[in-house]
């Protein structure tokens, strides 16, 4: 499954430097200064990438002679992942070069070598929708007005001109935007709401069954298996014949001892499924429902 590759992914890119076999660097949690990052072990990844990006002289010019009273900014980062890995360099260093001020901008380690958490001890990212990491989220006069999700649109010093100067920005992953709102209202948990309504105001806004099912077991995984579960049916709507969607939901319902609704879910999951390599697994899964609603 692509959650699944992505997560191996991050560990592997984080056990290697250059291509080269390293141990796991030590997670960093909560708040930190980033020059924690420019000793060892984080060194060996971070200044190469520091020392070789070089954001572009127009852009980085029009980023200095922006006013940046009453800016700061947040960044969220996992040290176990690679997207952070290579982003966070190049953003310090991009930081550096505009002047911004060290003590407007906070980083906070998240989670440990499980992609599905992203948290940090003293809950920094509550309430924020940091859904994917690295996440840059810019405030002016502590109000957000924008945020870089995971990796640039265009480059990261474009990107954040266009937030800084209030132009139109449309950061990737859109729809945690919505999620962020719905999940502060409770709207998903609202006894009343309507899937199907809250489909179609997502609609335009996924790229893919993916995105919904990480999204949703990161819920289950922060303890919040209600809004999880409504975002993994809101998947399930967006994608009827996606198998992964209604993989995701029976197991995610199986990991809440809904029993019969797992059966439900995963016999769709089975039904749906073209790769044979996953066969076993769903059926694996279907047994133990079958075994534990009786």
């Amino acid at each position: 499954m692509k959650y699944i590759v992505m997560a191996l992914l991050c560990l592997y890119l984080n056990q290697t430097v250059n291509g080269q076999p390293t141990k796991a660097d030590p997670i960093i949690y909560g708040i930190f200064n980033v020059q924690t990052l420019q000793q060892a072990p984080y060194a060996s990844w971070f200044t190469p990438a520091y020392e070789k990006y070089a954001p572009a002289p127009e852009t980085l010019k029009q980023l200095q002679q922006i006013k940046i009273k009453g800016i700061r900014i947040q960044v969220f980062l996992g040290i176990w992942c690679g997207d952070s890995k290579r982003e966070i360099p190049h953003f310090v260093k991009l930081l550096h070069q505009m002047q911004f001020p060290g003590a407007q901008t906070q980083y906070i380690g998240l989670g440990g070598s499980d992609s599905l958490y992203k948290q940090s001890p003293t809950s920094e990212e509550k309430g924020l929708g940091i859904f994917r990491v690295p996440t840059f989220v810019v405030y002016q006069n502590n109000i957000e007005i924008g945020r870089i999700n995971e990796y640039p649109t265009t480059t990261l010093e474009a990107d954040l001109f266009k937030i800084l100067t209030g132009q139109p920005y449309t950061p990737n992953y859109s729809s945690f935007g919505v999620l962020k709102d719905w999940l502060n209202d409770n709207t998903l948990t609202h006894a009343n709401t309507s899937i199907r309504g809250l489909s179609q105001q997502l609609k335009t806004k996924v790229s893919n069954e993916y995105e919904l099912s990480s999204l949703g077991q990161l819920l289950v995984k922060q303890n919040k298996p209600a809004e999880g579960l409504k975002v993994l049916e809101i998947n399930t709507w967006l994608y009827p014949e996606a198998f992964m969607a209604h993989y995701t939901l029976g197991n995610s319902y199986l990991l809440q001892k809904n029993y019969m609704q797992a059966l439900v879910y995963l016999e769709k999951a089975l039904e749906l499924n073209k790769q044979t390599e996953y066969v076993k697994h769903i059926l694996g899964l279907l047994y133990e429902a079958k075994e534990k609603a009786k």
